[in-house]
């Protein structure tokens, strides 16, 4: 080989590995750029939907036909939303069962709630009581309502680009102390989620208790949630422009709107309240640019 020839193989061999190195640095800049950019992926709204049932109030002692009717009646609603792919995930607004001290009554609960989807419990007065005591929370977990890490009756998650949380609504008015700390805490963790989720632009709370019955300034009474605690709950969903609340308890089908904010009420699986009002459960639908739209589905 001459020593031209030589010299050229030379500059052949070092302009590779110069193209080499800087398609590395190329690769690593890329790299670290994803990195420090923030992830956009989460902020992709999908359209979805989701089924709502609410106050199954699930029973074993004998009251005439209640018990076979409750029961059957959840049962058979299962089989048509377990049928409806489009379905991503179940919420049960609270009041699982009727009496708190009747372990069987969840156990039966259980058996009848049968479903490969995702299900997001919401404990109701029926089921930790009025007041909330740490006893039936325990319980309540024990039994695998709760989510998270450890496992709380309050929690957020999130799905196709929404923000869900979900509140205990009787913690607040607990004689425990112990109790009445998560009642704050649950606010907490509320305002930290939905700040980790700014990205999402539909952000809804969920609860067994109405956050209000009419307007969001009205007095307290049985079925709201009492106005001192309710402030606080209006006050972290406006600085996060969480405009959706939905719930139970009530045992109707109500819809009230405010500039701020969405308020749906489930009418009930076990029997309806209010004239008019009807046995049943609802499909809501997710729809990007649109908001929240709700399908009532009557049940015999």
């Amino acid at each position: 080989m001459n020593k031209q020839n030589k010299n050229r193989k030379l500059s052949l061999t070092f302009a590779h590995k110069v193209v080499f190195f800087l398609n590395i640095l190329l690769l690593f800049s890329i790299l670290a750029a994803c990195s420090i950019l923030p992830n956009k992926s989460k902020n992709v709204e999908k359209e979805f939907s989701f089924a709502w049932l609410s106050d199954t109030h699930i029973v074993t002692i004998d009251k005439g036909a209640e018990f076979g009717d409750r029961t059957d009646r959840l049962e058979k609603v299962m089989e048509k939303i377990n049928g409806r792919n489009e379905i991503d995930f179940i919420v049960v607004s609270g009041d699982l069962i009727e009496n708190v001290a009747n372990v069987e009554q969840f156990e039966v609960f259980d058996k009848t709630m049968r479903t490969n989807k995702p299900v997001y419990f919401i404990p109701g007065n029926h089921d930790i009581g009025n007041t909330s005591d740490m006893k039936n929370i325990k319980l309540w977990l024990k039994r695998g309502y709760g989510k998270g890490d450890p496992a709380k009756e309050y929690y957020g998650f999130t799905h196709k680009g929404a923000a869900f949380f979900v509140l205990n609504t009787f913690a607040y008015q607990s004689k425990e102390e112990e109790v009445l700390k998560r009642s704050e805490e649950q606010l907490q963790e509320m305002d930290k989620f939905f700040a980790d989720n700014s990205f999402a632009k539909c952000k809804i709370v969920c609860g067994h208790a109405p956050l209000f019955i009419l307007t969001s300034d009205e007095p307290d009474e049985y079925f709201n949630i009492k106005k001192e605690y309710r402030e606080k709950i209006i006050e972290i969903m406006k600085k996060h422009n969480a405009r959706y609340y939905l719930c139970g308890h009530r045992h109707g089908e109500h819809k009230v709107e405010e500039s701020w904010i969405t308020l749906y009420t489930q009418g009930a699986l076990s029997w309806a309240i209010g004239e008019g009002q009807k046995i049943g459960y609802s499909i809501f639908t997710f729809v990007p640019e649109e908001g929240l739209k709700k399908e009532f589905f009557e049940e015999n």
